[in-house]
C-alpha cells in the first residue's frame, strides 16, 4: 500500500510540474489533455500517440510528457523520444497494458492541473 501511495504522489508531482511548464498554447493544451483518456480508451495507446505525433503542437507536447512519465516510473526503457513509438510497438501485451494503465492514471492528474487561462 505504501508503494502505491508513494507512486501516486510522485505521479501527481510530475503532472503538476508538467502542466505548469508547458511551452504551447495553454487553452488548447488543457482541452486536448481532457480528450486524451477517451482517445486512448477508444483507439489504444499506440494509435493515440501516433495521432499526437502526426498532429504536432499541443498534442506532441502531451505525448512527450507521457513518454517522460513512462521513463520516470521505469516502464519505458527508451530514453530518446524519437524511438518511443518503436519501443512501444515492440512490447509484449503485459508491458503495453502497464504503460496504458500508467498513462491513464497520469492523465487524470494532468487533467486536474491543466488550466485554460
Amino acid at each position: 500500500m505504501m508503494a502505491n501511495s508513494e507512486s501516486a504522489q510522485k505521479r501527481a508531482q510530475e503532472a503538476f510540474a508538467a502542466a505548469k511548464n508547458i511551452t504551447c498554447d495553454r487553452k488548447k493544451y488543457a482541452a486536448y489533455v481532457k480528450k486524451f483518456p477517451a482517445y486512448i480508451t477508444t483507439n489504444g495507446l499506440a494509435a493515440t500517440l501516433a495521432f499526437a505525433l502526426q498532429k504536432g503542437g499541443e498534442y506532441a507536447e502531451i505525448a512527450k510528457q507521457l513518454h517522460e512519465r513512462l521513463k520516470h516510473c521505469h516502464i519505458c526503457t527508451e530514453q530518446n523520444y524519437n524511438g518511443f513509438m518503436e519501443w512501444l510497438l515492440d512490447q509484449n501485451s503485459d508491458v503495453y497494458r502497464r504503460a496504458t494503465a500508467e498513462v491513464l492514471a497520469y492523465l487524470e492528474w494532468l487533467r486536474r492541473f491543466a488550466r485554460e487561462e
